[in-house]
């Protein structure tokens, strides 16, 4: 879970950094579905591996943490210096 948290906090500041005029909202989505995305494949690819097996509760798990990384970062980047607010007034 931390491993595909920590894969989605740098996918969202990669993503928001390259386009800083696009909403935070965009790279949060495309940070935790590229994350989960990694993590089913990880698993997939764990079912060909004669000592290791697929889980769905580790699918879940891996999406949890990606969720949870990139929220984080969704929630923090507004606060700091390099990622400002747009005054919409």
């Amino acid at each position: 879970m931390a491993g595909y948290a920590l894969l989605a906090v740098l996918v969202f500041r990669a993503s928001a950094g390259t386009r800083p005029e696009a909403p935070l909202s965009r790279a949060w989505v495309w940070s935790a579905l590229f994350a989960s995305i990694y993590g089913a494949l990880d698993e997939f690819h764990q079912s060909f591996v004669p000592s290791r097996s697929a889980d769905a509760a580790d699918i879940l798990a891996d999406t949890a943490g990606a969720l949870l990384g990139a929220g984080i970062c969704r929630w923090i980047a507004p606060r700091t210096a390099r990622f400002p607010q747009k005054n919409t007034d």
